[in-house]
């Protein structure tokens, strides 16, 4: 229910409750000349108008104000949403932002290192987006952007966090997953990119994703950072070794071990 329905609910009760306060306080003033049930029903046949129309004009008011009251509270709700939702969710594409991924990424592996389980993330770039943009212009490259972001959101797997970590490039944080379920992940967003379509002209457009992928195991390392800069390192060689592929790292103690 909304502070607004709320509120004016509550000033309309009190309204209700505005006779039986005049009640009282004239029962207190008079020194209580009757039993309290044969006074409220002399005073009310007495004073009928009185009583209601305190009954129906203090109802009505305080049940504005309760309205508007609550509908100011409401607004004030609404723009604390909306500063929250600008703080976690990218606004082209819905998925979370920068810094709410750095927030989650540090939290994951805080409980990575606390329960050992393997952690991965995915460093996801479009191939030749600059081209794209050049060619068909920003609109299209946004469209491209959103429709890509919820394919991303269809191909991880439940508890998985997609953030939009700059322009074209996307981090996949992947809790409790191993390298060959990061790989599967990676895997399948890589295929299902190539099968998106977007309508251009009398050919579609047709786009393709280079990704590194990082997989750790009991790793002591002070912070997450190592895990990025080998997953951006991963995916430079994806782009070098001919863009449209995933070139994995899996890293166990003090990267001591990896392939």
């Amino acid at each position: 229910m909304k502070k607004s329905q709320l509120f004016a609910v509550i000033g309309f009760l009190l309204g209700w409750g505005a006779p039986l306060g005049a009640l009282v306080l004239r029962f207190i003033a008079l020194k209580a000349p009757a039993p309290p049930l044969a006074f409220a029903d002399q005073e009310w046949a007495q004073y009928a108008f009185f009583y209601w129309y305190m009954l129906g004009g203090t109802s009505l008011v305080l049940t504005a104000v309760g309205f508007l009251l609550g509908k100011n509270q409401d607004a004030e709700d609404l723009r604390n949403i909306l500063r929250v939702d600008e703080a976690i969710r990218d606004a082209l594409t819905g998925l979370a932002t920068h810094r709410r991924l750095h927030e989650l990424f540090a939290s994951e592996f805080k409980r990575h290192k606390d329960s050992n389980q393997p952690l991965s993330c995915l460093m996801v770039d479009l191939d030749d987006f600059r081209k794209i943009n050049e060619a068909y212009g920003y609109a299209f490259g946004d469209a491209v952007l959103r429709d890509f972001a919820q394919l991303l959101r269809n191909c991880l797997r439940q508890g998985d966090v997609a953030s939009r970590y700059g322009g074209e490039e996307f981090l996949c944080l992947l809790p409790d997953c191993d390298g060959q379920n990061a790989l599967a992940v990676a895997e399948r967003i890589r295929t299902g990119t190539e099968k998106l379509d977007f309508p251009m002209g009398k050919a579609p457009v047709k786009i393709t994703v280079s990704i590194g992928a990082v997989t750790v195991h009991d790793i002591h390392r002070p912070d997450y950072y190592f895990m990025i800069a080998e997953s951006t390192k991963n995916l430079r060689k994806a782009k070098a070794e001919g863009r449209n592929r995933t070139v994995q790292g899996v890293f166990h103690e003090m990267l001591a071990g990896s392939r």
